[in-house]
């Protein structure tokens, strides 16, 4: 597996604007909340798609910002694309610094879903890109651009056909 590996500077993170939101996961044992999304790259060749997993490390104060859609309490602190019959971007992110080592994050998805709003002190990023090719009727496989190795669209950073949730 081909993964890139960085710390980001939280107080940019408009490359998530418009991403499909493939998971998150909030582990309060843990104090880290981690998202896997499909990010949008203009600069890619058609067929390649950026994967991009964060993880936030000393999560505080977290809170699951509901919207108008019910019966949604299993996506308190989780939640997979597989789990509706509806996709979900980032659509609004909003960033205040507290102080020197923490920050107030409110991710915006959309009005059924709501949100999350948390405090972090730093985070990482890991980036794959994979090359898709259709196989079918909306069907894709999807490679890693650089090992060749197939992986699945909805866990692009655990081996194929392991199930992450």
């Amino acid at each position: 597996m081909s993964i890139k590996r960085e710390w980001i500077d939280l107080n940019n993170l408009d490359f998530l604007l418009e991403a499909f939101i493939i998971q998150f996961i909030y582990n309060s044992e843990e104090n880290n909340l981690k998202f896997i999304s499909d990010c949008v790259n203009w600069d890619l060749e058609r067929g390649k798609r950026e994967f991009k997993k964060l993880t936030f490390n000393n999560v505080r104060k977290y809170e699951r910002l509901f919207g108008a859609g019910k019966n949604l309490e299993e996506t308190q602190n989780i939640y997979h694309a597989d789990m509706f019959q509806r996709s979900m971007v980032y659509q609004e992110i909003k960033i205040s610094e507290i102080n020197e080592n923490t920050y107030e994050i409110d991710f915006f998805f959309d009005t059924y879903f709501g949100g999350l709003k948390f405090q972090c002190e730093n985070a990482e990023m890991e980036t794959r890109i994979g090359v898709g090719k259709e196989v079918g009727e909306d069907k894709w496989i999807y490679r890693d651009e650089d090992t060749e190795e197939v992986f699945d669209f909805l866990n692009p950073f655990s081996p194929y056909n392991e199930v992450i949730i």
